[in-house]
């Protein structure tokens, strides 16, 4: 998000508002070139998500709610891939919508469309080369065929695929999958052109072959966004997997399948459908299995006894593949619509599937594992996933059996329901109407344009979420005072990362405004006498503080410190105390608004 903000509002891509993250700063003040490979991660997921910070500008809307709409439209566009890419397979109407409700409203993309992760966008792109894919085969199993028409396939699909790689990198193991599912498939065509290819035409693609091998050898290395697509890093991550000792390789190679609080059977049942293709139909579905194991074994290499995350719903790293392996479960879909028994074996599963989702969509996953560490004694991160009792679907669930707050925004913004309820009843009947009556079908068009009117007027209707502190008066007034005293240079820090006061500034910062964050520390009695026994701050402030204050201040430059003074690293402040020893000029102000404070200094240099 910060990276998104970053290139919206200032043109480049910087970690600012996040530095205050203390893995964002180790990774800063590593040696190059591993500090470029490390923070600059992959960009289409920043320059999408830019274009909606832009947008929420225009629209007076929060910057971060806005971006959230991302994640919400690619998994939206990839079930209608899914439900082209069955209908393209040849199965009837009622299984492509089928498969396309199963993997929508049954699988782990459903909660994840309320995050700001990359994965759904590196999914949408690969489900969308995955159906050209499809196409070029069948394409190549016509007796006539344009080879035109074919050429412009291909170069679809490697556009497609290259912003898949894109988003994220783990897109790369599905190019031998693709290429092999469809060199599998001999032509059997006959060209409208009698012409044989001649030698120039090879010498044409050899040329264009060698031009990007050395494009990828000497220009995208000194890009510093795209660094992490360079040869010396996709070398040092081979390098990393074959030298780097590692434990746990078991559990992460078999847990993503079988462990109780990661298996993708338990998070996303539904999938157990295309199990019955891997047996039967493994000619027509072994591809996406393979790439599920491809990914599987990729994070068990590059993390190691880490490889399940850490504040994840189910597997995250496996999004990707979720979409096809939905595809392989159209052939049983296909043969239950045809018996009493297996209707009702499929809505029971799907109904399994759906409550599951429901539940990751509605709990504030982060209080999950806040709980696990603070438990006495705290529950360990291998007892969670290999747990059945203290998994976080257990938790999930009880959680909502026992009415506790559910973390959605309707949840906190109650009068917004009255809005949604109508559109979203006018909305699902269209797309009926448009679906049952060919004639009607327009309506899915009218439909689709009234969801995304829909989506922005929610965001509008959220205006004052407290989950960003939008009704947070001192917050707004000194965010306007900033406003109108910023100049050009001006060094502006947020304190603290991630609490209340980093929220609002993320959603409601001025464009013009770059700033950046300070971490959430307290010091520790130690650091707080020799503070005071030596009577300078310096002691007492965190490593990230000083190499900000250290490396960020230049000559003759102004800085500004906000300060949420309700967060407990307000009780004191050594940030402010050695900003002011080191400026020549200082002044502070509060803005009150009981029962909360904000406090506003000014240093000049």
């Amino acid at each position: 998000a910060s990276r998104a903000l970053s290139f919206a509002f200032e043109g480049d891509f910087n970690n600012s508002r996040v530095l205050g993250n203390d893995r964002v700063f180790e990774y800063a003040t590593i040696p190059e070139p591993w500090s470029n490979q490390a923070l600059n991660i992959e960009p289409a997921q920043a320059v999408a998500a830019g274009v909606l910070a832009l947008l929420s500008t225009l629209l007076n809307d929060g910057r971060i709610q806005s971006m959230f709409l991302l994640n919400i439209w690619v998994t939206a566009a990839t079930a209608s891939i899914v439900y082209l890419s069955v209908a393209k397979l040849g199965y009837p109407r009622k299984v492509s919508f089928l498969v396309t409700v199963l993997f929508g409203l049954g699988t782990i993309a459903m909660p994840y469309t309320r995050t700001f992760f990359r994965d759904p966008l590196a999914m949408f792109f690969l489900t969308a080369a995955w159906y050209v894919a499809i196409l070029i085969r069948q394409t190549n199993q016509q007796e006539h065929y344009d080879p035109l028409k074919t050429s412009i396939l291909w170069i679809v699909l490697i556009g497609l695929f290259t912003a898949g790689v894109f988003s994220k990198n783990s897109v790369l193991f599905a190019l031998p999958i693709l290429l092999l599912e469809i060199a599998l498939h001999p032509s059997q065509k006959k060209e409208i052109s009698i012409r044989k290819p001649g030698i120039k035409k090879w010498l044409v693609l050899l040329l264009v072959f060698t031009g990007l091998v050395l494009c990828w050898f000497f220009i995208i290395p000194v890009i510093p966004m795209l660094t992490r697509f360079s040869p010396n890093y996709y070398f040092s991550v081979l390098h990393k997997f074959l030298v780097i000792p590692r434990t746990g390789m078991v559990q992460a190679l078999l847990g993503p399948f079988i462990s109780s609080g990661k298996s993708i059977f338990i998070f996303s049942p539904v999938l157990l459908l295309g199990l019955w293709s891997l047996l039967f139909r493994f000619r027509s579905s072994w591809a996406a299995w393979l790439y599920l194991v491809l990914l599987v074994i990729f994070q068990a290499l590059f993390y190691g006894a880490e490889w399940a995350g850490h504040v994840n719903w189910g597997l995250r790293f496996v999004l990707p593949a979720i979409p096809l392996l939905a595809l392989n479960a159209a052939p049983a879909i296909d043969a239950l619509v045809k018996k009493r028994r297996g209707i009702l074996l499929l809505v029971g599963m799907l109904a399994f599937s759906f409550i599951i989702q429901v539940a990751g969509s509605l709990i504030p996953i982060r209080q999950f594992y806040l709980e696990m560490l603070n438990a006495v004694p705290p529950v360990s991160e291998y007892t969670t996933i290999w747990s059945m009792k203290a998994s976080v679907l257990t938790w999930s669930l009880n959680w909502i059996f026992t009415a506790q707050p559910l973390d959605l925004a309707i949840f906190r913004n109650p009068s917004a329901f009255w809005w949604f309820l109508p559109i979203s009843i006018i909305v699902v009947s269209l797309i009926f109407v448009g679906l049952k009556f060919r004639k009607f079908q327009w309506m899915i068009l009218a439909s689709l344009i009234l969801t995304i009117f829909l989506n922005f007027g929610m965001v509008s209707l959220y205006h004052n979420d407290e989950a960003y502190s939008s009704s947070r008066e001192d917050f707004k007034q000194s965010q306007e005072f900033i406003n109108n005293q910023y100049q050009p240079g001006d060094l502006v820090l947020v304190k603290p990362y991630s609490e209340d006061i980093w929220n609002f500034w993320m959603n409601w910062g001025n464009p013009s405004i770059a700033w950046t964050s300070l971490p959430f520390v307290y010091p520790s009695p130690e650091q707080i006498a020799n503070a005071a026994e030596t009577g300078s701050p310096e002691p007492a402030l965190n490593e990230t503080t000083l190499w900000i204050f250290t490396h960020q201040l230049p000559t003759d430059s102004r800085v500004w410190l906000i300060t949420d003074q309700n967060s407990p690293t307000a009780d004191y402040d050594f940030e402010g105390q050695w900003l002011a020893g080191h400026a020549g000029t200082s002044d502070c102000r509060s803005f009150i608004h009981e029962p909360y404070s904000t406090r506003v200094c000014f240093f000049e240099f």
